[in-house]
């Protein structure tokens, strides 16, 4: 099986908010159960140019990824990068005008892939969820482990998995495209190792990055909540 991995941004906005809480602000025009209706892997259609307002007003930010509000928004150097026509991924203009120079010489877009896979083993992943959304919607929140099919393949360069559908995957062939721009705030990490729950591996330039080690289930018998819940994920993870 070829390397699929995960597109992760490797910012996280509360820490580079952190300063002030007035640093950013996005008004998507179309809005859907309190969220942009595109966001999380749903679907823009047609939606109005602009699709959005973005106002980043963070002087020393020009990350070419990030998310926010539920959206991937990318420069054009990364969707360069991306090299994907229209059938494969689709962008949406924001308007800008208001975010720091910075922050405008980016010309960011969000991002919509626009492809489904099965990639990941339902049965044999470990999550939890109250419902069972049908492909397209959100899928389940609180993923444990993810467990590829035997015989996964991405059929497009970036695509969501057809149950776990906030996960955006991508090819390695896209991956390096990506690194090799030098595209920051980015990376792209083997999403098997997803909450730490086994030995984490990373795409570079120089090839696969493995570091961490994997996580004892027993771990989350100190998780607050439901215990009920948390014995059940003990034994499955002890399974997989």
């Amino acid at each position: 099986m070829k390397d699929i991995w995960q597109l992760d941004t490797t910012y996280s906005t509360a820490l580079w908010c952190n300063d002030s809480i007035d640093v950013i602000h996005f008004y998507p025009k179309r809005m859907w159960a309190g969220l942009p209706s595109y966001a999380f892997g749903g679907h823009m259609g047609d939606c109005p140019s602009p699709a959005a307002e973005l106002i980043l007003k963070r002087e020393d930010y020009d990350a070419d990824y990030f998310i926010w509000g539920g959206c991937m928004f990318v420069s054009a150097r990364m969707r360069d990068a991306i090299a994907l026509d229209s059938s494969e991924v689709r962008y949406f203009e924001v308007e800008d005008s208001r975010s720091a120079p910075r922050a405008r010489a980016k010309n960011y877009q969000i991002m919509e892939p626009l492809w489904y896979d099965y990639i990941f083993d339902e049965e044999g992943s470990v999550y939890w969820t109250d419902s069972t959304p049908p492909p397209g919607e959100y899928g389940p929140t609180e993923i444990y482990k993810l467990v590829f099919f035997e015989d996964a393949e991405a059929r497009h360069d970036i695509v969501y998995d057809n149950f776990f559908a906030t996960i955006v995957l991508c090819t390695d062939e896209l991956a390096v495209r990506v690194l090799d721009a030098g595209c920051t705030g980015v990376q792209f990490i083997d999403p098997r190792g997803l909450c730490q729950a086994d030995v984490q591996r990373r795409r570079t330039l120089e090839g696969v990055e493995v570091y961490g080690e994997k996580a004892d289930p027993e771990n989350y018998r100190r998780m607050p909540g439901n215990k009920e819940k948390y014995e059940w994920i003990i034994s499955r993870l002890k399974e997989v």
